[in-house]
Formats: structure tokens, sequence, C-alpha cells
């Protein structure tokens, strides 16, 4: 039976990392975070993270590598995000109460997946309304 499945890009992943994360380990947490969840990596719109990762060797490689533009976050913007789980761990280390949520909200995407610890990533996902009404959306 022929189907049709449509994958609109219409998600955010909002990523944090450890320091000097490689590629393959970023590549491996995405595609499985996005498998459990049921989510097609052909729906992805962008990346977000924080400005400190500007230099971020395996998150720019992974961002080549997909094509997705990934989008770089003050401190500022994303510590004036409510977000659900901040953490006094990173903003001891870094001055953000978070990372990966905050920068899917400041994408301005509404959060469907909380924040989730895979090895040296921290990953969410959000999705953006495009026009559909909220209600049709996950």
């Amino acid at each position: 039976v022929p189907a049709l499945f449509a994958h609109p890009p219409a998600l955010v992943l909002g990523i944090g990392c450890n320091r000097g994360t490689p590629l393959a380990e970023i590549r491996e947490a995405v595609h499985a975070f996005l498998e459990e969840g049921g989510f097609a990596p052909e729906s992805l719109r962008a990346l977000a993270t924080a400005e400190l990762k500007r230099d971020e060797e395996g998150l720019l490689a992974f961002a080549e590598e997909t094509g997705l533009p990934l989008r770089f976050y003050s401190k500022e913007v994303l510590n004036a995000q409510k977000i659900p789980n901040p953490s006094e761990a990173v903003f001891r280390h870094t001055g953000l109460w978070g990372v990966a949520e905050a920068a899917v909200l400041a994408e301005g995407a509404r959060l469907l997946v909380e924040k989730t610890k895979r090895g040296n990533l921290t990953l969410a996902l959000g999705v953006l309304s495009l026009g559909i009404p909220e209600e049709a959306l996950p």
C-alpha cells in the first residue's frame, strides 16, 4: 500500500554539550533522541545553543553535515527564558541556568521534549507553529 509521509521542518533542537564533544557522539545522541521520541530528522528546522559554543568544533561540524542553521544565543537572552529545569550546576560553570531548553524557547518554539542528558550532551526539542493552530500541534 503506497503511503505518503510529510515531515514539515518545524522542529528546533536545543543543544548543550561539554567542551570538546566529538561530532560522532553528537550525531549518535541526536539520532537516538529523535528516534526514541518518534521524530523524523527531516522535521528539524534549526539547531540552537549558547553563544559560548560558537567555536565548538563538534557542533559546527554537525550543523555543516546536516545543513541545518546553528543559531547562537547570548547569556542575557537564554537567562530571560522561563525554563522548566534550571540547573545550578550549569549556572555555576557557565552563568547560564540552562542551554538546551532556553535555546529552544529563544527560537520562539514551544517546548515539546524537556532537556534530556545523553553522555556529554543535553538536548531539548521544540516546535514552531508555522501558522498551524495550537490545538493541531503535538
